[in-house]
């Protein structure tokens, strides 16, 4: 029996489907030689191919094809156990496809490699066959993780997300938000709740970081509990940066201004005092601004 390999021409064609019977798998094609390169045109080869994630095999089939004149074979991965082929989830984790070909009775590896093109279009099969609110939820989950917070331009707040309003909420009801903020906004009542960010009327800041940006970072002060100073979630008041005004008001006992004194002496009676101006302004100092609602996904 001829020793062969295999020369992979196209390991990924696209997603494939069997109209009859349903079936889902992606196409795989490539060339079969002998060890001589010479192309085995017309001959009948056993291929092995499994599915692996850190070298585990998570699928494994077994085909029988048979070359063209040219070598040549195709064949469809998944097609053989279909049912337990779609139980593989490959937007979870990057998986590899494993390509063994029969030699003297046994498999041997021609190549592992990894699938690059699948996870996309098998994530994109499972979302025709979903609701409309199931593809939403797939798509925020797998785009936006938990604790990202973004504008809302408008009032209603979408599904999956949650105003950013300082409320406690509920540990084991917001699982995934909690293991992403913990207690950093507030300890809620220390055992089944945790607070969102108040963020409602606040501008956003970034954490210092060692930097000097921030020179009262180290005086930040938790809300409801939660992270002070130069922390995630640690808030502070306004404030003007200190500064002065010169400013000085001259007084004159008379109109004429200096005048003598009693013994005849010229005498300057005039002094200078501290003076405050009138107010002006409103009740507090910002830049121009516009209204969104901050939304946090959890």
């Amino acid at each position: 029996m001829k020793k062969i390999f295999l020369c992979i021409a196209l390991s990924i064609i696209a997603m494939v489907a069997n109209s009859q019977n349903a079936q889902r798998g992606f196409s795989f094609q490539g060339i079969a030689r002998d060890v001589n390169g010479k192309a085995l045109g017309s001959s009948t080869v056993d291929v092995q191919l499994s599915i692996t994630q850190s070298g585990k095999a998570a699928y494994t089939e077994q085909q029988t094809v048979t070359t063209d004149a040219f070598g040549v074979f195709a064949l469809v991965v998944g097609s053989v156990n279909p049912t337990s082929f779609a139980t593989i989830d490959f937007s979870k984790v990057s998986y590899k496809l494993k390509v063994e070909v029969k030699v003297g009775g046994t498999y041997s590896l021609l190549n592992e490699t990894e699938l690059l093109s699948v996870p996309y279009a098998k994530a994109a099969d499972n979302a025709t066959k979903a609701s409309k609110s199931d593809t939403a939820a797939y798509a925020a989950n797998a785009f936006f993780p938990a604790g990202m917070v973004i504008p809302f331009a408008g009032p209603n707040i979408p599904d999956g997300w949650i105003l950013c309003d300082g409320s406690a909420i509920s540990r084991t009801t917001y699982p995934a938000l909690y293991k992403a903020i913990g207690t950093a906004w507030g300890t809620g009542d220390g055992a089944s709740t945790f607070n969102l960010p108040d963020m409602r009327g606040m501008f956003l800041r970034g954490v210092a970081n060692g930097s000097v940006n921030d020179p009262d970072a180290l005086a930040r002060m938790a809300a409801n509990g939660g992270n002070s100073g130069d922390k995630v979630g640690s808030q502070q008041a306004d404030e003007l940066k200190s500064h002065a005004h010169i400013y000085s008001k001259w007084y004159y006992p008379s109109s004429n201004g200096p005048e003598q004194n009693q013994n005849g002496a010229v005498e300057d009676r005039s002094r200078s005092d501290d003076a405050t101006s009138n107010a002006f302004g409103g009740k507090e100092t910002r830049p121009k601004n516009v209204n969104v609602n901050y939304i946090i996904k959890y």
